[in-house]
């Protein structure tokens, strides 16, 4: 990093000092990960450096469509140290502070870090929620300007995978947990280390804690209710709608309305699992597993004969078969058993109920 003079004149003043201020969870569902931002102070006042700003007034079609490519544009905003707490005292969020303790080169390193990323043509930067969001960058200009004190260790596992630790936060949101479970990938489920799972800024907070030995302090406690801890289960969302279509299909007999109508609805969730791992750059989108699981050639159920969908969905089975076996030897990490059973119920009814059929071209020719 070059400095200007700007920054040069900052970074040989007066050493300042460093707080870090993380918040909790919030309403909305961007923030039920939490927050982070790092404050310097000097003289002159307190200048708080906020990575997690972006146009949430977009639309969210727009704003979704920039996630999912993997395109979401972020920046460092700077507010006044009052107008910061405000924003997060109306918005009902528990703020804790943590000054570190810096000698006077690496405040000066660390303020003149973030006075580079302030500056209009450093501030844009890429968002991706594990690896590059307001607490990564935060976890990043603290160890560049300490020699890596904060990541010394980082390296310890957490014992928790990116889907435990994002579904500890999102616990009580069904809807988004369970689009997690089909749409986000394989590295989702790898083994999470300390360096990584400062994503979260808890984690941040709790390794400042741990490396710099400085106890959180609490600015501002949330007033309302605490947020849900019970994930509860996936599964029963899964397994239940297989059920019911296997049953469906089961008690219809082989007509091929009954066939048409497995066939498009594990089409339709097929797409949209391969349809987002196709049009995303984002890798914990792309690499989906599910991809094994759900095929969007089941909409040919559709339009087979009876013969025909009874052979391709014994094909089928096979496939999910050996899904199931690579996900009990751990070849496949991806929670995929509920989606196995999901598919497998109904192509199971499709391939065997009311074997064996007598006449059945003429039962199909009629039905």
């Amino acid at each position: 990093m070059t400095l200007g003079p700007a920054l040069l004149a900052a970074a040989l003043g007066s050493a300042p000092t460093v707080d870090v201020y993380t918040m909790g969870q919030g309403s909305d569902l961007f923030e039920r990960f939490g927050h982070a931002a790092i404050c310097v102070t000097r003289a002159e006042g307190t200048r708080c450096y906020n990575y997690g700003t972006t146009d949430f007034a977009s639309p969210p079609e727009e704003l979704g469509w920039r996630f999912l490519r993997g395109d979401a544009k972020f920046w460092v905003s700077v507010w006044p140290l009052p107008r910061m707490l405000e924003v997060y005292r109306q918005h009902d969020r528990t703020v804790w502070r943590q000054r570190l303790p810096l000698s006077a080169a690496e405040a000066r390193a660390v303020a003149a870090r973030l006075e580079h990323d302030a500056l209009p043509a450093n501030r844009y930067y890429r968002y991706h929620h594990f690896d590059d969001n307001c607490s990564t960058r935060v976890r990043d200009v603290i160890d560049e300007g300490t020699a890596g004190r904060l990541s010394a260790d980082g390296r310890r596992s957490l014992a928790a995978s990116f889907r435990t630790l994002g579904k500890e936060r999102l616990a009580g949101e069904r809807v988004p947990l369970l689009f997690g479970d089909l749409l986000v990938g394989r590295r989702a489920d790898q083994v999470v280390d300390v360096h990584d799972g400062m994503f979260l800024p808890d984690v941040l907070r709790a390794e400042i804690t741990r490396r710099f030995g400085v106890a959180p302090r609490v600015v501002y406690q949330r007033q309302g209710p605490a947020f849900p801890k019970d994930l509860g289960s996936n599964v029963p969302y899964f397994v239940v709608p297989g059920l019911a279509l296997g049953a469906l299909a089961a008690a219809l007999g082989q007509r091929r309305w009954a066939r048409a109508l497995v066939g498009i609805a594990l089409g339709l969730l097929a797409l949209t699992v391969w349809g987002v791992a196709l049009v995303s750059s984002v890798r914990e989108l792309r690499f989906n597993e599910l991809a094994l699981v759900l095929w969007p050639t089941d909409f040919a159920l559709a339009f087979l004969g009876l013969e025909r969908a009874r052979r391709y969905a014994r094909l089928r089975l096979i496939a999910l078969s050996l899904c199931a076996l690579l996900s009990a030897v751990g070849a496949l990490l991806q929670p995929v058993l509920p989606i196995i059973v999901l598919a497998g119920l109904p192509l199971f009814f499709v391939a065997f109920a009311g074997y064996p059929w007598r006449a059945s071209s003429r039962t199909d020719a009629t039905a």
